[in-house]
């Protein structure tokens, strides 16, 4: 499904890791999906909740991730307590953290971001990385 040939969502479940993968693999332009504003996030719970497949997952896997990506395969371990898109040299400057899933600095609730409906709004989530969940893709 796409939005604007842009975004789309995969109803297959997956580790963060492997949703990336996922991306890629459909097209090699493609990445979990970025939240970047206000308007972003409505626009991106618009698709999911009109044109993807919500009533079976309601909650995907985002592009986000705790600590910066200092090559692909490794984190800056200095940078744990922020948030970053892919491989950004900044944090995140938009979140929108669902205020009971507000990540907390021991790191209990894992390092990778998804996005989850509750109720009628989208927010963001941060779970354990290998916990298997549906996706959405974005093209560069």
């Amino acid at each position: 499904m796409v939005y604007k040939n842009r975004a789309f969502s995969v109803p297959v479940t997956m580790d963060w890791m492997h949703a990336n993968f996922g991306c890629e693999t459909i097209d090699p332009q493609a990445r979990l999906v970025t939240v970047r504003s206000s308007q972003e996030m409505r626009l991106i719970s618009d698709y999911m909740r009109y044109r993807a497949h919500v009533q079976t997952h309601s909650i995907f896997w985002s592009g986000g991730h705790r600590g910066r990506l200092s090559d692909p395969k490794d984190v800056d371990h200095k940078t744990l307590i922020d948030f970053y898109w892919h491989q950004d040299a900044y944090p995140m400057n938009f979140t929108n953290f669902a205020a009971a899933k507000q990540p907390n600095r021991k790191f209990e609730n894992g390092f990778c971001v998804y996005l989850e409906f509750t109720g009628e709004e989208l927010v963001m989530g941060v779970e354990k990385c290998d916990k298997k969940i549906a996706y959405v893709c974005e093209l560069n």
